[in-house]
C-alpha cells in the first residue's frame, strides 16, 4: 500500500502578539498598534485559546469584513475578509473586552463596547453619529434582538463618551459585568 501525502506551505507573518496567515505587514502593524493602544489604556487581553499568539487569517470568502471567534474566555482566531485600521481596532477590542465581559452578556454590548473602543482609539465615529441621528437614546438597548444587529453598533455612542473621559478604561469595561439589565431599563 502506498500513501500519498501532500503538503501545502502556508505563509505566516509573526509579530509580538499575533500570527498572521498572510503576507501583509500593514495588517501586522495595525494589529500591534491596536494591542499596544489598549494595553496603554490599562486593559488586559483574554488569552489565545490554543497558541501562544493570536491567530489571524485573511479569508476573501468570509461572510463578515472582520470577526473574532471566542472560545471559553479565550480567543480562537481573528478573521478579516478585508480590513481598515478602524476595523482592526474593533476586532482587537474584542480580544480585550472578552477579558472583562460576563459570559451571559447582552448581544448589543458585545458589539457596542468594541465599537466604542475602536471609535475612540481611531477617531472614526461612524456608528455613534447614527445613534443620535436615529434618536436611539429613547430605545431600550436591552430589548434589542438579533434582528436589530446594526443598532448594536450604534449604542457605542454612550460607551465612547465614557471612554473618552476615563483615565483607566478597565473601570468602564468592568461596569459591563452586570448579569441583568439595570433597574431603570427594566
Amino acid at each position: 500500500m502506498v500513501a500519498l501525502f501532500a503538503a501545502v506551505a502556508t505563509y505566516a507573518l509573526e509579530s509580538e502578539h499575533f500570527v498572521i496567515y498572510s503576507d501583509d505587514s500593514k495588517l501586522a502593524e495595525y494589529l500591534e498598534e491596536a494591542y499596544s493602544f489598549y494595553v496603554d489604556k490599562g486593559l488586559k487581553p483574554a488569552p489565545p485559546c490554543q497558541e501562544s499568539k493570536y491567530p489571524v487569517y485573511v479569508d476573501a470568502s468570509s461572510p463578515y469584513a472582520g470577526s473574532t471567534e471566542i472560545g471559553n474566555r479565550c480567543i480562537i482566531r481573528i478573521v478579516f475578509r478585508e480590513y481598515t485600521r478602524r476595523l482592526v481596532y474593533h476586532e482587537v477590542a474584542h480580544v480585550f473586552f472578552e477579558y472583562y465581559k460576563h459570559y451571559m452578556q447582552d448581544l448589543w454590548v458585545d458589539e457596542a463596547v468594541p465599537e466604542a473602543m475602536a471609535s475612540v482609539a481611531t477617531g472614526a465615529y461612524d456608528f455613534p453619529k447614527k445613534y443620535f441621528q436615529e434618536r436611539l437614546h429613547g430605545v431600550n438597548p436591552f430589548a434589542l434582538g438579533s434582528d436589530r444587529l446594526h443598532d448594536w453598533y450604534k449604542y457605542s455612542a454612550p460607551v465612547a463618551w465614557y471612554l473618552e473621559r476615563a483615565g483607566n478604561w478597565a473601570d468602564v469595561l468592568t461596569a459591563f459585568r452586570r448579569v441583568k439589565a439595570p433597574r431603570r431599563f427594566t
